[in-house]
């Protein structure tokens, strides 16, 4: 389970970064909510109520939040209250208490959220972890814990989708709920459509071992009857444009005459 914690958490981080653009330039912030979730999950050990039936519905919350304002705000001017000591890319030229105030709130929100569907997953690695010998208890957490790590850097390097990421995990953390016969009855439904759903969401995108790469066709019009002729393509990284690649051969420009 500690596996699977450590390797969604770099998921999350990583998807979150792609959909949501100001968290490409804040990465911090849901490796901060991440490790804050699962410090107070192991805080939670001794209470009597368990969580862990709380982290489908939340975990379908997140994604379907991140899939809602992420396509709202990213295709936007970024809102970030900046002085001119710093450059982000494509932010807005908005006045300083909206910007702080729409900074903010897509901070808070997502932060929150990251936190709470981390604290199940806390709560329920420090009850595995309860009662063993501390020593032996910690190599486990450390080797569990690059087991997961080095897990997610394969799957990046082999530039896998979301979907997959996501699809992995919440199979792990699934079967996990079902052996310990806490696991609800909707939440093999809001797994499924989670997955689903990144499937649909994500086609036209190309996940590099780092970033998020949208490559879109190109045309221009022709200039005898208006055409629209294929030319190269565009990319953009982060969903914010990088470059354009053009056919400039002789053969590609006769067919814009």
């Amino acid at each position: 389970l500690l596996s699977l914690s450590l390797f969604l958490e770099l998921a999350v981080i990583r998807w979150l970064a792609a959909e949501v653009r100001l968290f490409s330039y804040f990465k911090n912030l849901p490796l901060l909510a991440a490790f804050l979730g699962l410090a107070i999950g192991f805080a939670l050990i001794r209470t009597t109520r368990n969580y862990w039936s709380e982290f489908a519905p939340m975990f379908g919350l997140f994604v379907a939040l991140v899939l809602l304002i992420g396509r709202v705000i990213s295709p936007r001017a970024l809102a970030y209250p900046s002085g001119g000591e710093e450059f982000l890319w494509f932010a807005g030229d908005y006045s300083y208490w909206l910007a702080l105030l729409l900074f903010l709130s897509v901070v808070l929100i997502f932060f929150l959220l990251t936190v709470f569907i981390f604290i199940p997953l806390g709560q329920a690695i420090g009850k595995e972890m309860t009662g063993q010998e501390p020593i032996r208890a910690y190599i486990v957490n450390l080797l569990a814990s690059l087991v997961g790590i080095w897990m997610f850097a394969l799957l990046s390097y082999l530039q896998t989708p979301p979907a997959i990421w996501f699809g992995m995990a919440l199979l792990g953390i699934g079967l996990y709920l079902a052996g310990r016969r806490v696991l609800s009855r909707t939440a093999p439904i809001i797994f499924a459509a989670v997955v689903v759903g990144l499937v649909f969401l994500g086609q036209g995108s190309v996940g590099s071992p780092y970033h998020r790469l949208d490559v879109t066709e190109l045309f221009l019009p022709r200039q005898s009857d208006g055409e629209p002729i294929k030319v190269g393509y565009t990319l953009r990284v982060q969903q914010v444009f990088y470059q354009v690649a053009m056919d400039l051969s002789p053969e590609s420009l006769a067919k814009l005459q």
